[in-house]
């Protein structure tokens, strides 16, 4: 089989192009490995907090209710707004102690849910026989916190 030599440039041409190519792909990762990489290993991104004294995590807005809704124990609802009425669940639960989980916020928003402590997940595991030694099981529970967007402080 011969081919023409203009067909042979052309080949040739093409795969010093997809040479090329492939050796500044493989420097652009050279040079992302090269740079110091965050132990979570997310890349930076808006809303992650990457931290150096523990796991990184999702930013978490502070958030205040924006009215309180209190079961009326006939199947009903009063409502009071949050404003001028900021400790009416506190005041509620002393006036009705038998009474405290009628009172529950309202917000714009589902609240943020915290991540849980470092003791909480040891224990968690504790209670499903699960001995744990060293951060890794720590970490992935933070992942796992993460991807369900659970984020802060625990």
């Amino acid at each position: 089989m011969s081919i023409s030599i203009e067909a042979h440039d052309r080949i040739c041409q093409d795969l010093h192009q997809q040479i090329r190519s492939l050796i500044v792909e493989n420097e652009k990762l050279r040079a992302a490995l090269a740079e110091p990489a965050c132990c979570c290993g997310e890349p930076s991104a808006p809303g992650i907090v990457h931290r150096t004294d523990g796991p990184c995590h999702m930013a978490e807005p502070v958030q205040e209710p924006v009215a309180w809704r209190t079961f009326d124990g006939e199947g009903g609802y009063d409502h009071r707004t949050y404003e001028d009425n900021e400790d009416y669940a506190a005041e509620w639960a002393k006036r009705n102690p038998r009474h405290v989980g009628w009172v529950e916020p309202l917000y714009t928003a589902p609240p943020q849910r915290k991540p849980l402590t470092d003791e909480e997940i040891q224990q968690c595991f504790k209670e499903a026989g699960i001995t744990i030694k060293g951060q890794h099981w720590t970490n992935a529970v933070r992942n796992v916190e993460r991807a369900h967007g659970i984020g802060g402080q625990p």
